[in-house]
């Protein structure tokens, strides 16, 4: 499956899901040093911008290695050790990210990285890290919260 499938969806809330294969101490921008186990990782985020391709287009950045880094999340998917698995997006004009991530923050075997891609709400972080979970679970558990706030998500495995 390919991220083009994202163009279908026009703008929206995605949710990155990457694997880093080493811990790693990585500088992100005003978080500073930040300590990261080596495993599996989601970001969610929203794309809601003025293009019908903005969900795309969102994604495709985060994904590529080669970008100037601006958002936290660009400290990590730029990185060797890391590898993009899976995205998991749904169509729509609100904003989605802040419940999806707060979700996730209360599920047992999930960690959140405090303060990571908040600094414009007041989220603990949209960041979460799976303590010995599979890709398969992790999708799942994803999936299952777009659906408790009623979002019909598209779930593209990238590896």
């Amino acid at each position: 499956m390919s991220v083009e499938q994202l163009k279908l969806l026009g703008r929206g809330t995605y949710t990155i899901i990457f694997s880093l294969n080493n811990d790693v101490e990585v500088k992100v921008g005003r978080l500073g040093q930040l300590f990261f186990r080596r495993g599996l990782y989601s970001y969610t985020g929203s794309a809601l911008g003025p293009s019908n391709l903005s969900l795309y287009y969102r994604v495709l950045r985060h994904i590529s290695r080669s970008k100037r880094l601006w958002w936290h999340i660009d400290y990590l998917l730029t990185r060797r050790d890391s590898e993009v698995l899976a995205v998991v997006a749904a169509p729509t004009t609100m904003r989605f990210e802040c419940k999806i991530s707060a979700t996730l923050s209360t599920l047992e075997g999930v960690r959140t990285i405090r303060g990571f891609g908040s600094s414009d709400c007041s989220c603990i972080g949209h960041l979460h890290y799976y303590v010995r979970m599979s890709l398969d679970e992790i999708l799942k558990i994803v999936s299952s919260v777009y659906d408790e706030f009623g979002l019909l998500c598209k779930v593209i495995i990238l590896c």
